[in-house]
């Protein structure tokens, strides 16, 4: 019956059960809980009826442990995912398999243990928090397991257990953090033990620690290994370097007797000898991988309770941590670069893949307290180790890389991968790589001659990385650099017809700095700006897409937005291209209008009216205005561009055009902006308030009250005065983003005259709203979250001098019949500053990449 479940129920062999099957599952449980249990219970009978013959004695009970195995065998099958199906046999079912695997005093029964290791893990895997009640039950079997201390000559099939017991560990901190939390100190020793296993150095290594279950860690020791069923045991696994490592240990004969099969090295003869050495070399990785894997679901599970461990995985030294099988340093870095098994390597590099990815926001925000990269250890520790022989300044790590990417001879897959590696090298090691340019600047050229696309793509994927780190070096890349490589390489990405090299070459050139385009020659010039255009409407959305990002940058460079043959030109382009099928062209598109506008208040603030007047015509100024609020009607991943086009747009639009418009399009905007303060996304608040700030930063945008003006036929204030005052104050009081308070403040401060804000009414509930605030700033620090209260002492001096100058705009709070703290009084004068500030420049927008 064994057999039959495991041939059903083989991922295999049989498609994976469907509700139909559900049934099914629940009965094969029930049916082998209860054949174990009644072997179990005629072994004892056996026993007992053979008590003074030794022999017959220990034949049945070896014959029990077969047929318990074969049955732990086929119900581990059985429970393979489908664990969330058995509800009703779960008690059954785990106190057979706690049972079996917790008597780890047994040597000899470690085949069942072994068996019932991978019961419990596939009965767990992917249950969520079914059984979270009896996880910690679990845990403690798992962990007496692996740290168990043997009184007997170990087997060669402890590593085989071991192995198992590993992933059943993963699959159990998969489905329960907390076991995480609370078992990180007293674990984290024992798998860096198995994580850098070696056969040759693990006996006679005590492990000096106790678990939180109060279960002793003891010395573990191994003989050496037999036969290869004994060392490489035929498994069926879900594959050992992906994300689910439960294993099905399945397809062991019935028969076979682990600890009747010891032996030890000097039974093998000489050719047996090296085949034996190569199993014990491929089962010591094994094990090496399990902990791995074991490592990376803590990592995923509690990463924050892994930081403080991590050095001891992730060693200083700078010397290879691994000579002929002996780790010297041990680290996750030398597993990677010295391990003899590929799985192991491969494993190592996922891993510490995972742990700095699940680790980014401690990083950063340790990064933002100390001005230091959290990963720079990690980075430095790989580029700082020994250097080539022939060269006494280029590490041996980057140097292997160069000789990969150099040769026509290696296979293609590790080409692509040395020059993914550079890629990253180069994002954070500018220097390192400047210094061996000339030799990748050959590399790039030869690998622009293969026919393979992927190579091509790759090199240009490394200089597009290596532009940007050299545009914000602090020895950026000059004009001659841009030049050579714009002939020899970027040039002839656009006369290709691969979409995605064309759509490399526009990234690799929109990393051009201002002052590295102003030094090219003018033919050079206007050949990047065709090429640019002409990608725009290419046929293919990659290439559209990237165009759009170049133009997004060009069109603030000062010698082209002075230009208005070159504005208008990008404007039309980018303005088209908003209404694209393609939403990652759209919202490349919307970012470069958004820019556009930002260029467009560049020139008015930067003294070039007159070439304002040439390209802000009214058809322009209408295309553009509707764009921005169609954009603001798209997917939130453009609509923070349309806003902030509006902002700029406004702010520079002609007192004809406002007046022109003010029923209409101007109102549309203006009712979009306060929309987008209201509601939305905390990036579209933000926006929204810095637009508003820019669009009262234009003298003639109409608000307030009417009195003089061509406003008061319609009413005594402007209809949208009371609204847009509304929107910034709700900001002010309710919004939990300190940054969007500041900006909703910094818009509230621009108006310069007593008739901006308002009839009398609107004033007093500005300063209410002002002054509510500025107290309640002490009340709310457990409502907002920790790194918000870095822009606390921003926020509130920008309310206070919010206060002093509508204060000083209506003659006080006595005129508006208000009351004030003489405490909040001195703050606000303390809160003055010693010259006036100016508003912050729009080109803290146009920076940020789309």
């Amino acid at each position: 019956m064994s057999k039959v479940a495991f041939a059903l129920f083989n991922q295999d062999l049989a498609p994976a059960p469907n509700p139909s099957h559900w049934g099914i599952i629940e009965e094969l449980c029930a049916f082998f809980t209860a054949a174990y249990k009644l072997d179990g219970l005629k072994g004892k009978q056996n026993s007992d009826n053979t008590p003074n013959n030794a022999n017959l004695s220990s034949s049945a009970a070896e014959s029990t442990e077969r047929r318990k195995v074969d049955i732990l065998r086929a119900l581990s099958a059985v429970l393979f995912e489908n664990g969330i199906h058995v509800k009703g046999s779960q008690q059954d079912l785990l106190q057979i398999i706690v049972t079996a695997s917790d008597n780890t005093k047994q040597l000899e029964q470690s085949e069942l243990r072994r068996m019932a290791l991978n019961c419990m893990a596939n009965m767990v895997h992917k249950t969520g928090s079914l059984f979270s009640t009896l996880h910690e039950r679990m845990y403690e079997v798992l962990y007496s397991n692996l740290t168990a201390t043997s009184h007997y000559e170990s087997s060669s099939t402890s590593g085989t257990s071991t192995t198992t017991r590993r992933r059943d560990r993963g699959s159990e901190r998969k489905e329960d953090k907390n076991i995480s939390v609370r078992s990180i100190p007293p674990l984290m020793s024992v798998i860096c033990r198995f994580m850098f296993f070696t056969s040759e150095s693990w006996a006679s290594q005590p492990i000096s620690s106790t678990s939180s279950s109060g279960v002793n860690i003891r010395i573990i020791q191994r003989s050496s290994y037999s036969t290869s069923a004994n060392i490489i045991p035929f498994t069926k696994s879900t594959g050992a370097s992906s994300n689910t490592t439960q294993g099905l240990d399945l397809l062991e004969p019935s028969y076979m007797s682990y600890r009747n099969m010891q032996s030890s090295d000097s039974e093998y003869s000489d050719s047996e000898c090296g085949v034996h050495q190569a199993q014990r070399i491929q089962h010591d990785g094994k094990v090496r991988l399990n902990a791995l894997l074991c490592l990376q679901a803590l990592a995923r599970a509690a990463p924050k309770q892994l930081q403080p461990h991590w050095p001891k995985f992730l060693t200083n030294s700078s010397s290879m941590p691994m000579t002929a099988g002996t780790y010297k340093a041990p680290s996750l870095i030398g597993l990677i670069g010295s391990d003899p098994i590929l799985n192991v390597r491969s494993a190592a590099c996922v891993v510490l893949g995972n742990i700095l990815e699940s680790s980014k926001l401690y990083l950063a925000m340790s990064e933002e307290n100390t001005g230091q990269s959290g990963t720079k250890n990690v980075r430095e520790n790989i580029l700082s180790g020994p250097t080539t022989a022939s060269d006494d300044t280029t590490p041996e790590f980057l140097s292997r890389l160069l000789g990969l990417v150099e040769s026509l001879e290696v296979p293609m897959v590790v080409r692509l991968e040395a020059w993914n590696t550079l890629r990253a090298v180069a994002q954070f090691h500018f220097d390192a790589i400047r210094t061996v340019w000339l030799r990748l600047d050959e590399a790039l050229g030869s690998e622009q001659n293969l026919e393979d696309i992927r190579l091509r793509s790759a090199g240009l994927l490394f200089l597009e990385e290596y532009s940007k780190s050299g545009a914000s070096a602090s020895d950026p890349l000059t004009a001659e650099w841009w030049k050579d490589v714009m002939e020899r390489h970027i040039l002839k990405a656009f006369g290709e017809e691969s979409p995605t090299i064309k759509a490399l070459g526009c990234d690799c050139i929109s990393h051009l700095s201002f002052d590295a385009f102003n030094g090219l020659p003018n033919r050079l010039e206007m050949l990047i700006m065709s090429l640019v255009l002409g990608t725009a409407i290419d046929e293919h959305a990659t290439a559209r897409a990237a165009a759009c990002r170049a133009i997004g940058v060009f069109i603030l460079f000062p010698s082209l937005r002075e230009d208005s043959t070159h504005v208008i030109d990008m404007a039309s382009t980018v303005l088209d291209l908003c209404q694209d099928p393609n939403m990652n062209v759209r919202v490349r598109a919307s970012w470069a209008v958004g820019n556009m506008c930002d260029a467009l208040v560049l020139l008015k603030t930067g003294g070039q009216e007159q070439v304002l007047d040439e390209v802000l015509t009214l058809a322009l100024w209408t295309k553009v205005m509707k764009t921005a609020l169609l954009i603001c009607r798209d997917h939130e991943k453009l609509k923070s561009n349309g806003i902030r086009a509006i902002g700029g747009l406004l702010r520079v639009t002609f007192e004809g055009i406002l007046e022109r418009e003010r029923h209409s399009l101007v109102k549309d905007a203006v009712y979009a902006l306060i929309k987008h303060m209201e509601h939305g996304s905390l990036k579209g608040r933000w926006n929204a308030c810095y637009a508003m700030q820019n669009v009262l930063l234009n003298s003639h945008f109409p608000i307030g009250s009417t009195a003089g003006t061509s406003y008061a036929l319609d009413s005594d204030m402007v209809s949208w005065t009371r609204d847009v005052y509304g929107a910034l104050l709700q900001a002010i009081q309710h919004s939990k983003n300190f940054k969007v308070r500041i900006n909703a403040c910094a818009a509230l401060l621009v108006p310069e005259t007593r008739a901006k804000y308002g009839d009398q009414v609107m004033m007093r509930k500005m300063v209410q709203v002002l002054m509510a605030a500025v107290q309640n700033l002490n009340e709310e620090q457990g409502e907002h979250e920790f790194g918000e209260f870095q822009y606390r002492g921003q926020l509130e001096m920008k309310i206070l001098r919010c206060l002093d100058h509508l204060l000083q705009l209506t003659g006080g709070v006595a005129s508006l019949d208000l009351e004030m703290d003489p405490a909040l009084r001195q703050r606000i004068v303390a809160s003055r500053p010693e010259v006036v500030e100016s508003p912050p420049p729009p080109t803290l927008q146009a920076s940020a990449n789309p």
